[in-house]
């Protein structure tokens, strides 16, 4: 049945890999993990190469959800394996937050065998890359007063405590 004048049927546009909204993101974090590149020259190169290796993810991450995130989350959490086993220091680049949109593409564009499937390995991975308690995470320093943790200082953690209460 065809629709008459004026009442179009509301289909999402077909997302290709001619979408210039795609390449145009692809472009920007490109230009963003150089410009960190030469603003942090500690660092590595192979993790530089590695986050900008995983980019290209997101030109297909609507089409293809569930191998995208295959692709990108099976590679780091192989990486992040392998730091473990080796005990190596595998520095993550500060561009790496595009991976974020590819758990949201999984659920916003894939199917219910997509979300099942992709799901697990998204918080297997993420397990994986979890900072030890031996390695401080990247909240540690809002944990720090003056220098020293809180919890290794409870005198002083008592005494912030008391200070912050409202009322």
């Amino acid at each position: 049945m065809v629709p008459g004048p004026g009442l179009e049927l509301a289909c999402p546009a077909p997302t290709n890999l001619h979408d210039v909204r795609h390449w145009l993101l692809l472009a920007l974090l490109l230009a963003m993990a150089l410009v960190e590149k030469v603003l942090r020259p500690e660092l590595p190169l192979t993790s530089f190469l590695f986050g900008i290796a995983l980019m290209p993810t997101l030109i297909w991450r609507r089409s293809k959800p569930l191998r995208m995130v295959l692709i990108a989350f099976v590679a780091t959490g192989i990486a992040s394996a392998t730091e473990i086993v080796t005990g190596g220091d595998f520095p993550v680049p500060h561009t790496s937050v595009f991976m974020l949109l590819l758990p949201f593409a999984l659920v916003r564009w894939g199917t219910g065998r997509d979300v099942t499937i992709g799901l697990p390995i998204v918080l297997t991975s993420a397990s994986l890359a979890s900072p030890s308690p031996s390695q401080p995470g990247p909240g540690s320093r809002l944990r720090t007063r003056g220098g020293r943790r809180c919890r290794e200082d409870p005198e002083r953690a008592t005494t912030i405590l008391r200070s912050t209460r409202f009322g």
